[in-house]
C-alpha cells in the first residue's frame, strides 16, 4: 500500500507518493533535545520523548515520507 504524502524540498512543498521502509539509529544520534527531524515529522512518528528528552521512533506511526531522512544532520534516520 502506498500512502500519499508531501515533503518539503529547498522550501517548496512536493506531493509524493511514498512509502520507504525508515530505520532510526540510536547510536548515530546526537540525542538533540531540538532535533530537527523530529520537529519536521509530519505524523509524530519521530518524536522528543517527554521523559528523557531524546529522540524516539514510533514505527506504527510512520507513513515512510522520508522527511526525516532528509533532515536528519547525523544520518542517524535513513531508508531501511
Amino acid at each position: 500500500m502506498r500512502i500519499f504524502c508531501t515533503t518539503i524540498k529547498y522550501g517548496v512543498a512536493v506531493d509524493s507518493f511514498d512509502n520507504m521502509p525508515v530505520k532510526f539509529e540510536r547510536n548515530l544520534c546526537d540525542q538533540n533535545p531540538y532535533c530537527p527531524a523530529a520537529r519536521k515529522c509530519p505524523k509524530g512518528a519521530l518524536h522528543i520523548d517527554r521523559k528523557t528528552f531524546r529522540p524516539t521512533f514510533d514505527h506504527e506511526k510512520c507513513t515512510g515520507c522520508a522527511v526525516c531522512v532528509s533532515s536528519c544532520p547525523r544520518g542517524a534516520v535513513h531508508e531501511a
